[in-house]
């Protein structure tokens, strides 16, 4: 039986890939520091989310923070991890998660599926109150396996604390999304859609964004009480960012 020899050029690839990501990555968080400081009115979906519940003092005190498609981290948890009194990062990409590794010493990173942690309920806690769902905007992903979030529910609600703070990608839009990526399959994602938003096809193509909170408000409604629940417009309309909070022992 022969044994793989790892080739030299492989593991320079794979270096010179590590540097790339970490390259890449780190001057898309200088250049969005750079703009958000220079343009006081411009923010990051999730710098308007925090500002949003702080003002509304809706924050957990002591955030138990859990990210499920952290990337190396510098997209989202770079602007809130001083929150954070416990931070658990899960990314399925070995060097963006080695990178996660470097930025952020502190936290608990899982180089694994975190939608299969979630349902197998292998995460590390069950009181997570600050919850980051920025998933990839190709909707189906994973071999077509999984569907932009649908697939955590309602799973990842018996493994949060009795109030949690959600912050999610939703698609308001197909339409530009169709034009991205062409070879997508139109008709398995609008099922998909209209099996969890529990609606038929032709309705769940497009939504306006008060549309879209009522519907995530109805889906959360047999969980808790919703305290809370907006969406914040990104660069464009077809993606929001879902801001929900729930109270697990509010009245349902």
């Amino acid at each position: 039986m022969r044994s793989h020899i790892l080739h030299p050029t492989d593991s320079i690839r794979k270096t010179l890939r590590f540097h790339k990501t970490l390259i890449r990555e780190l001057s898309a968080r200088y250049l969005t520091n750079f703009l958000t400081k220079k343009f006081a009115r411009l923010m990051t979906p999730m710098q308007q989310a925090l500002l949003l519940l702080e003002a509304e003092d809706l924050l957990p005190r002591k955030v138990i923070a859990l990210e499920l498609f952290a990337r190396s981290g510098l997209f989202t948890v770079a602007e809130y991890h001083h929150l954070v009194e416990w931070l658990e990062m899960y990314e399925i990409d070995p060097l963006s998660a080695r990178c996660g590794k470097i930025f952020f010493r502190k936290a608990k990173v899982l180089t694994t599926d975190s939608i299969q942690a979630v349902r197998l309920g292998n995460l590390l806690r069950d009181d997570y109150n600050f919850i980051v769902i920025d998933n990839p905007d190709i909707p189906l992903y994973c071999d077509s396996k999984y569907c932009e979030h649908f697939d955590l529910f309602p799973y990842l609600v018996d493994r949060v604390a009795d109030y949690a703070v959600f912050m999610m990608n939703v698609v308001l839009s197909i339409e530009p999304v169709k034009a991205k990526y062409p070879g997508l399959d139109i008709a398995r994602w609008l099922r998909r859609r209209s099996h969890f938003y529990g609606i038929e096809v032709e309705q769940v193509r497009r939504f306006t964004p008060s549309r879209m909170v009522d519907l995530y408000r109805t889906l959360f409604a047999q969980y808790g009480a919703v305290k809370y629940a907006t969406i914040i417009l990104r660069r464009h309309t077809e993606i929001g960012f879902l801001i929900l909070c729930l109270d697990k022992k509010g009245m349902r």
